[in-house]
């Protein structure tokens, strides 16, 4: 099991915000309460309220800055790995191909003894030479197949950045272009919105969600302070079911509007 403090996992940061909201949230009914029992003053009440919310714009603004660092080390890595297996795919390895040239090499074959009678000779027993050929053109597929799997993990990468792509694990995911609307509708057949999707979209008032979208990535809708509506197609139900990761507070706090 992965540990959930490796700076590579996001779990630990949604801890720190939960414990920290609740944390914030207990000293505020403490303080609360004080209130109602006249043991505390208006004046600090409203001071321990401006604290708490300085605290938590603190907060927040630490696990942001934690979480983009912690993307830029995983993209990081991602492209050692993928530049690693090409340069091995290129070079190939020495020691196994010299390992398999040894089994197909006349001067390493050592004499075995078997119960069966041998045939002195036969069609249907394979040469060398076709056993040697046999395992060259299975190296060339494997060799092909890593090619393959790493141009689509590359394409997948670079088209994170600004349109639409396919993942295997979120399905076909809508990225919005380049230029900020006031009014988005993403179009049917979409399975999530990709993270940061419309970060720090200020422009952004109202938009359309069809009903094929199952899950909103991290923080889809972070920093869209001037969203106001959401349009739904499915109903309040559907809604509830939608997966929603961190830091899409200003699309959860939207006046949503049902069965458009």
């Amino acid at each position: 099991m992965d540990n959930i403090f490796d700076p590579k996992n996001s779990l630990w940061l949604e801890i720190v915000r939960v414990v920290g909201i609740l944390i914030n949230g207990l000293i505020l009914v403490l303080s609360f309460i004080a209130l109602i029992m006249r043991e505390l003053d208006i004046a600090y009440f409203l001071l321990i309220i401006l604290v708490i919310a300085i605290l938590h714009l603190i907060q927040m603004l630490s696990l942001n800055l934690l979480y983009n660092i912690q993307q830029i080390r995983i993209n990081s890595d991602k492209q050692i790995i993928i530049q690693e297996k090409i340069l091995d795919m290129l070079n190939g390895n020495e020691s196994s191909n010299e390992q398999r040239e040894g089994i197909v090499n006349n001067d390493h074959v050592e004499n075995i003894e078997v119960d069966t009678p041998i045939v002195a000779e036969s069609d249907d027993l394979p040469s060398s030479n076709e056993i040697k050929n046999s395992i060259e053109a299975e190296k060339d597929l494997e060799a092909e197949d890593e090619i393959e799997k790493t141009k689509e993990d590359n394409i997948i990468q670079s088209e994170k950045e600004n349109k639409t792509f396919v993942s295997p694990i979120h399905g076909k995911v809508f990225m919005p272009d380049d230029d900020q609307k006031s009014s988005v509708k993403i179009p049917s057949g979409f399975d999530s919105i990709g993270e940061y999707a419309f970060k720090n979209n200020e422009i952004l008032e109202e938009i359309y969600i069809p009903l094929s979208i199952k899950k909103v990535l991290m923080q889809a809708f972070v920093d869209c302070i001037n969203l106001k509506r959401v349009f739904y197609e499915g109903s309040k139900e559907d809604w509830q079911a939608i997966k929603f990761s961190g830091y899409n507070e200003e699309l959860m706090e939207a006046e949503i509007v049902f069965n458009y």
